[in-house]
């Protein structure tokens, strides 16, 4: 009696089933520190004031891949910089230009297919203020370093880590510093060195640190502790913007000691983030962002590839 039961009560499909939810619990324990979500709040569009001088810029990351989702990034570039209201002076490429290996030579046909051939020769003519990845240290570094685009010399990578200042006419001071954090990831004290006297002897309105790895991150890799241990001592309320790839998504992080931390690196894949409690702003989708300067107020919008204007944030205003 009692042996048929427990028969009737673990037959072969009860087994089953039991079995295929013990698996389902141990692959969900297993990424109980990752759950893939999006916030994109209510937002209204910043306004350009008349009379005010600004800069524009455009950022994007972890482009290299020459897929659709590249071109579909480079097509929504090109048309936000034939419209009429903006007025872009330089676009920043933060890293992971070639996929998967870096690019051999000057002459490697994926200047062609993953850079100049991508980002419409005829629109885009401005510098691409451009850093290392991980992925480019795969390749020659010294490539990118001396390659020249014949298309206006577009393509800027002077060293390894430089810095470039933009002066408004009203005398605003905007400086950006582009790091090697793939160096810096292992203590390149000749670059910390260069960014802390730099840092310490500026006196811009406002600063902006670029690189590839991110400081602080809701994504798939997650914060960096080296970066962090190495860099925010000589970020905290000094930098105003760090912004950086990386990830493959879109985050605006709550700001520390001063500084915005933005992630950029969804140019061609959109993989999975999260929301926690230091996030603005997450989203998992195929896009770039936009930077307003003025004397007064930094904002940040979020594009996504194909469909337009993602959010808008003013992010700091002094």
């Amino acid at each position: 009696m009692n042996s048929t039961r427990f028969s009737r009560l673990f037959d072969f499909p009860s087994l089953l089933m039991l079995f295929i939810l013990m698996i389902l619990m141990i692959l969900t324990a297993c990424r109980v520190d990752f759950s893939p979500d999006e916030l994109i709040p209510l937002f209204t569009p910043y306004e350009k004031q008349g009379g005010t001088d600004y800069l524009e810029i455009m950022v994007y990351g972890d482009a290299g891949r020459g897929n659709e989702k590249q071109k579909s990034t480079a097509l929504a570039m090109s048309q936000l910089a034939e419209d009429p209201d903006s007025d872009f002076s330089f676009i920043i490429n933060l890293g992971d230009s070639f996929y998967y290996d870096g690019v051999e030579s000057v002459d490697d046909p994926m200047w062609e297919t993953h850079f100049e051939d991508i980002y419409d020769q005829d629109v885009l003519t401005m510098p691409f203020f451009s850093v290392l990845g991980n992925h480019d240290y795969k390749g020659n570094i010294q490539a990118q370093l001396e390659y020249r685009s014949p298309y206006g010399d577009r393509w800027q990578m002077p060293d390894r880590y430089y810095s470039v200042t933009e002066t408004l006419d009203d005398g605003t001071r905007i400086e950006f510093y582009f790091l090697d954090t793939e160096r810096l990831f292992y203590g390149d004290t000749g670059q910390l060195d260069w960014l802390k006297d730099n840092l310490e002897a500026s006196t811009a309105r406002w600063i902006v640190a670029a690189g590839h790895k991110p400081l602080f991150s809701n994504g798939e890799h997650g914060s960096n502790g080296a970066l962090i241990t190495r860099l925010k001592p000589l970020f905290d309320d000094t930098v105003d913007l760090y912004v950086c790839g990386h990830e493959h998504d879109l985050q605006i992080l709550k700001p520390v000691n001063g500084v915005h931390y933005v992630i950029d690196g969804a140019a061609s894949s959109d993989d999975d983030t999260q929301v926690k409690d230091n996030t603005v702003f997450a989203a998992s989708r195929v896009g770039f962002m936009t930077f307003l300067f003025s004397r007064d107020v930094l904002v940040c919008n979020v594009i996504e590839s194909g469909a337009g204007l993602l959010y808008s944030q003013v992010l700091k205003e002094k």
